[in-house]
């Protein structure tokens, strides 16, 4: 026996929003459509999230729609995708909103909707419960978890559920507060990045490939960096709440979360890492508490490159933790330099302009900090002098003397992160320059890999799958000796 009438689910609806709509078109309750499924505890869980496969398959009988249409209306697949399997822990899974109750965090937590969609019989959205998205793309409307009458949480199952014993079906109104049955509101808001952000995770969970910048990724890549540069914005309220999540967080908490994070990714990789420069952040602080799972080698190793201190954590590195001056170098910065000073120095004695520089330039290759300095020439000194020479622009001509005159590892000691904290602090304008510069050679270098990826995969469609064609020499040539982007 099968339901007499069964309406097609909408492209992108919701399970739990189907559900309601095929009991009312049945004439009948949605408990008693549980039961009738033999799942009479269905509405006791998540539906959305947590769907056996009993129930599937039940469906797939009563309704003849196939399993996997029915599926595609529930989270599972969206979850697959930026997860790149279930997760064992399903009563909090990462980017997808908790609604009802929460065994582990209390309080009662609303749906995400978008009232004016509702109120145009639109179907409720699977994208609305990813925590990326606060936004209607449509009208331009921020979405609501809460009645803006009477405060209770938004729950579009709650007045059916609990109405399970009576006579008749009730109306199917999600615009209306199941509570108060006041029409719900929201605010009209623009975002330019937030809307940028929760675009490009829908992507992500349907299983397409994100373009960030020069480069391409995967569902489970882009969802990796975004869940780790969403820790960077977390709101206030979080500092003070340790087991804070924004699966739990109201609309209202993920609005400026989501903008700053979308405002930190615009650009690609370039503009992110350049941002994180700004910020004068460590690797520990950006890619703690998160499983090495989540976040993208690559990603991790490009923070590493960029903001570590330590040498031997960036791939660029390939000298020791020191430098000093090669003669042809020295010959040419010589006349840059104001007069040795000849008073100072105390029982060590007055150090020369070439040693405080190559001491300068050694303990920020080395990455050593002030307590751990054990150089010839003290930290103080080494402050002074640089920020002198900042000061009246000779350390800005003898770094681009430098450069003119590369040798041995004085491009990697000059881009170092390090150097370029010391450079900022001291005042100097190439400071800058440095840091793009490290930052432009760590993105050419994921764009070349990449590169190099995407001619295996041709060159395996060329030959056969079971052949590994890796790129020729004058295929490498190419890739390594195109222009850098300035």
């Amino acid at each position: 026996m099968t339901l007499p009438v069964h309406p097609v689910p909408a492209p992108g609806g919701l399970l739990s929003d189907y559900l309601i709509r095929l009991a009312l078109a049945n004439s009948l309750r949605p408990a008693q459509l549980a039961r009738y499924l033999n799942q009479p505890r269905l509405w006791q869980r998540d539906p959305d999230c947590h769907v056996p496969e009993d129930l599937l398959r039940q469906m797939d009988r009563q309704t003849g729609l196939p399993v996997g249409t029915l599926e595609t209306t529930s989270m599972r697949a969206l979850i697959r995708n930026l997860h790149l399997a279930m997760p064992g822990d399903t009563t909090l899974i990462r980017f997808i909103t908790v609604t009802g109750r929460h065994t582990r965090v209390p309080g009662q937590y609303g749906h995400p909707v978008c009232p004016r969609c509702l109120a145009e019989g639109k179907p409720m959205r699977r994208e609305w419960r990813l925590t990326t998205t606060v936004l209607c793309q449509e009208h331009g409307l921020a979405l609501v978890d809460r009645c803006n009458h009477c405060g209770h949480a938004i729950n579009h199952s709650r007045k059916h559920v609990r109405a399970g014993r009576t006579a008749q079906p009730l109306d199917y109104t999600p615009d209306l507060c199941g509570i108060c049955q006041q029409g719900l509101q929201a605010p009209t808001l623009q975002d330019g990045y937030a809307l940028w952000l929760q675009q490009a995770m829908s992507r992500a969970a349907n299983g397409d490939n994100v373009c960030w910048g020069d480069l391409t990724l995967s569902s489970h890549e882009f969802a990796g960096i975004t869940e780790c540069l969403l820790r960077l914005n977390r709101p206030a309220a979080a500092l003070r709440h340790p087991r804070w999540r924004p699966e739990t967080a109201p609309i209202q908490l993920r609005l400026g979360m989501v903008s700053s994070t979308g405002h930190l990714m615009s650009g690609g990789l370039t503009g992110c890492l350049s941002r994180l420069q700004q910020q004068d952040l460590t690797p520990v602080t950006l890619l703690a508490r998160l499983p090495q799972e989540c976040v993208p080698h690559w990603f991790a190793q490009a923070v590493q490159d960029v903001l570590s201190r330590r040498p031997h954590a960036r791939r660029s590195w390939q000298g020791p933790a020191s430098f000093t001056f090669t003669e042809e170098q020295w010959e040419a910065i010589t006349p840059l330099l104001p007069p040795e000073p000849t008073t100072g120095g105390g029982r060590a004695g007055r150090r020369t302009h070439r040693q405080v520089l190559e001491n300068f330039l050694s303990r920020c290759a080395a990455g050593t900090t002030d307590e751990h300095w054990k150089g010839a020439v003290s930290v103080p000194t080494m402050r002074r002098r640089t920020r002198t020479l900042a000061q009246t622009g000779v350390l800005d001509r003898i770094i681009q003397v430098l450069l003119d005159h590369p040798t041995g590892n004085t491009c990697e000691v000059l881009s170092s992160p390090e150097t370029v904290r010391q450079l900022r602090q001291a005042g100097c304008s190439e400071a800058e320059y440095l840091a793009q510069l490290t930052i432009c050679q760590t993105d050419r270098r994921l764009v070349i890999g990449q590169s190099a990826c995407m001619i295996i995969e041709a060159g395996k469609e060329k030959h056969g799958t079971n052949r590994t064609v890796r790129p020729s020499c004058n295929e490498k040539k190419q890739l390594v000796d195109a222009p850098a982007r300035s």
